[in-house]
């Protein structure tokens, strides 16, 4: 369980918490040290660091856009900048969360280029879901946004309700 009290949990009451011990040093190098620089970003952002977390993501989305939406570089960018993205949100600060949505459209843009257009649309339907919620929250860019995505992609509506009600497609 969580050493903050209950009052000063993000979002309210305390989530079920997994106890995530300080990891024991295993071995006597750094296994990230063939990135250089980039592995002491790459030890903080695993260490929980915020600011870490979003540097990463902010690379994963400028080489997503920086490749053609078919190149096999540009597809792992965008699934790299999802997963980033879902652990800068993971802390609930209102521009993360917003950035999860945009990296759902992103990774989408790129699924949808592959073809497989059923995932991207679940990917989209997502995206919806928590635009509704930060709209619900008084976000009226995040409101402006979901609508001018259900309107280029109707389907993703009944996505984004299967989503908020907790059911999967």
């Amino acid at each position: 369980m969580s050493s903050m009290p209950e009052d000063e949990q993000p979002g309210g009451a305390p989530p079920a918490m997994v106890s995530v011990p300080q990891p024991e040093p295993r071995c006597g190098f750094d296994p990230n040290a063939g990135i250089g620089a980039g592995s002491t970003i790459v030890q903080a952002a695993g260490l929980g660091n915020l600011a870490a977390m979003r540097l990463l993501l902010n690379v994963s989305i400028d080489a997503a856009l920086a490749k053609g939406n078919d190149e096999p570089h540009a597809i792992v960018a965008a699934a790299e900048a999802l997963t980033f993205a879902r652990l800068c949100a993971a802390h609930r600060v209102p521009m993360d969360v917003r950035t999860l949505a945009g990296a759902l459209c992103l990774t989408s843009d790129r699924t949808r280029h592959l073809g497989l257009n059923d995932a991207a649309d679940n990917l989209l339907g997502e995206s919806v879901a928590i635009l509704e919620q930060l709209a619900d929250e008084g976000d009226e860019i995040a409101a402006l946004a979901s609508g001018q995505l259900v309107a280029a992609h109707p389907a993703t509506a009944e996505i984004a309700k299967l989503v908020l009600s907790g059911t999967e497609k």
